[in-house]
Order: structure tokens, then sequence, then C-alpha cells
């Protein structure tokens, strides 16, 4: 065997091994990636209370006539 293609092969394969050894506790441990948070959804303001349906506003009162005076 050629002295130079061992050498090669031999670096590689350890190369190969030390990056399994040091890639396999640092995938496993990983943070998981997650998307961002989306932004809240604006909420309309509180409906109050009531009927939902606004009162309808009254005329005043009509003044009543004086009454003429008969002769």
């Amino acid at each position: 065997m050629n002295i130079k293609r061992l050498i090669v092969t031999s670096a590689s394969a350890a190369a190969m091994g030390l990056a399994a050894f040091a890639g396999a506790p640092g995938l496993a441990y990983a943070d998981p990636i997650t998307p961002p948070a989306p932004p809240p959804i604006p909420q309309a303001p509180p409906i109050p209370q009531g009927t939902g349906v606004p009162p309808v506003p009254q005329a005043p009162p009509i003044p009543q006539i004086p009454s003429i005076p008969q002769p």
C-alpha cells in the first residue's frame, strides 16, 4: 500500500470520526429552530353593556296655548 495514500486515508478517517464524535452531541443538544412569535392581533375596544341601541331623542313637551277669554 502506498504510504502517502495511507496517511491521507487515516487523516480523512480521523477527521470524519472527530466530526461525528464532536457533531453528534452538538446536534443532540442544539436548540430547535423555532419561528419568531407572530405580532399580537389588535383587539377592538370592548362593547359597553346595554341594549346596543342608542336612546331615541324625545322632543320637548308642547307648551299649552293660553285660552282666549270669551266675551
